[in-house]
Formats: structure tokens, sequence, C-alpha cells
């Protein structure tokens, strides 16, 4: 039987669908930084005023796609799907409070 951590992995991986436009969403597993409850609270307020390249530089260092993770192709990737900041920073921010109950 696993124990908790008083001091959590700096990374956790979660899957986020992407809408498609014309197509079902399309799921991507994230590897986001974890935080303290004090240090995503001060990233939420960092980027109240909405969600772009940035927040997700800021929340994400990995991903599942053939493409690597690079601010270049993360630019690419809001460019063309256009609720991809929200979905991924929701995830994120969501992943973080509600952090999953299971085996």
């Amino acid at each position: 039987m696993s124990k908790l951590k008083l001091n959590p992995e700096a990374t956790f991986k979660h899957t986020v669908y992407i809408p498609v436009a014309g197509g079902e969403p399309q799921p991507v597993e994230l590897v986001y930084k974890w935080r303290s409850k004090k240090a995503v609270d001060e990233f939420v307020e960092k980027h109240k005023d909405g969600y772009g390249v940035e927040s997700v530089m800021d929340c994400v260092s990995g991903w599942d796609l053939e493409e690597e993770f690079s601010r270049g192709n993360v630019e690419k990737l809001l460019e063309n799907y256009l609720f991809a900041a929200l979905r991924i920073t929701t995830g994120y921010i969501d992943e973080i409070f509600n952090a999953r109950v299971g085996n």
C-alpha cells in the first residue's frame, strides 16, 4: 500500500480533450507542473485575464504529441484549436484542486 508523501512529485500526468471542428474531441496527455495551493492561487491571479501561450507554458512541461513540446508548437496548437488553452489550463486547475480519489 502506498503512502501519502508530504512532498508531492514535481510533475503529474493528466489527459485533457481538445475540441476538433467536425470531429470528436481528441485526448492529449499532458505533463503538468505541480504547485502548492499558494502557488496555484498565484497562477490563477497571474492569468485571470485569460489563458493563452503564457498560461500553457506556465503549467505544462510536456505532452504526448508527435511534435516536441516547445513554445512554437504550443503557439501552433492554440492557433489551430481555439479552445485548447482553456481546456489545458482549466484541466490543470481542476486536477490540482479536485485530485481524483482512486486506486
